[in-house]
């Protein structure tokens, strides 16, 4: 690993981690903010009164995590009071924001609606509204069979083509590559009959050797910048270890990608495009981060 690639902590204050659990899972520069937002993936404290609020967070250009959460507003309105296992998020360019659960089995094999969310958002006067909320998972079932059900999980999304690429962590396909599905014109995903056909289409797979051994991996996150399709990796089971690539977009089938990074005995959960470009996010303890470039 060289030194340029080597992860560094964040600064979480106490009165932060005495509240609520911090694992990120995704991140986003907001420019308007000159603020990075992460998300993790479990808020609150188990078995409290906040187990799974939602709750994001702010972070400055120097690692340093704001004291208090960010908390995305309205979402009662939509139907929902907590959300679960949040694992990306992106910039539509009409500039909403969009969150996207994992739609995986908790460990105990539960799958419940808070788990599968899709959320629209909107920032106003520095604060977040959800303006559409609800399951995506209804929408992916017709591209799985039972096995692929039982394993589905989500971690990585962007915005291309006029929607969400999303990027699975599991089930590879039967060839051992990461899948990538898109979402065309999600704003209908909140308006569509039940019995409509999904929207959602398979897109090109990617082999991505992520293990030491050259295991293959699944997505853990997409950021789509000009040409490059920035992405992370991890083992959908195996070791704590990940990459970080650079596939050329367009994306096309077995085009070469480049591997820029990897991290034996960390997971690289988040990629995002910063003010000096493109930065990683590692769910460890303490949670650390550093730059691609």
């Amino acid at each position: 690993m060289s030194d340029r690639h080597r992860p560094r902590p964040l600064s979480v204050p106490a009165a932060l981690r005495s509240r609520t659990r911090f694992e990120p899972s995704a991140a986003l520069w907001l420019p308007s903010l000159d603020r990075y937002l992460l998300i993790s993936d479990d808020t609150g404290l188990r078995g409290s009164a906040d187990e799974d609020a939602p709750w994001l967070f702010l972070m400055d250009t120097a690692g340093r995590v704001d004291a208090e959460p960010w908390p995305l507003l309205d979402l009662p309105a939509a139907g929902f009071s907590t959300v679960s296992d949040l694992e990306a998020v992106t910039r539509a360019p009409d500039g909403a924001l969009w969150l996207l659960s994992s739609q995986s089995r908790s460990a105990r094999g539960k799958r419940k609606p808070e788990r599968q969310l899709l959320i629209r958002c909107v920032l106003n006067d520095g604060r977040l509204h959800v303006t559409h909320a609800t399951p995506l998972l209804p929408a992916l079932t017709p591209l799985l069979d039972d096995d692929g059900a039982k394993a589905l999980d989500i971690e990585a999304m962007t915005w291309a083509d006029g929607g969400l690429l999303l990027g699975l962590k599991a089930p590879l396909d039967a060839q051992g590559r990461a899948q990538l599905w898109h979402l065309a014109d999600p704003l209908q995903i909140f308006t569509a009959a039940a019995d409509a056909p999904t929207p959602v289409r398979p897109f090109v797979p990617v082999r991505l050797p992520t293990g030491t051994d050259g295991a293959p991996g699944g997505f853990s996150d997409l950021a789509l910048h000009d040409r490059t399709l920035w992405a992370t990796s991890t083992l959908a089971d195996g070791p704590d270890v990940g990459c970080a690539w650079a596939l050329p977009w367009p994306l096309r089938d077995g085009a070469p990608v480049r591997r820029l990074a990897q991290w034996p005995g960390l997971k690289p959960e988040a990629v995002c495009l910063g003010p000096d470009g493109p930065v990683v996010f590692f769910d460890a303890q303490p949670p650390q981060w550093c730059a691609l470039g």
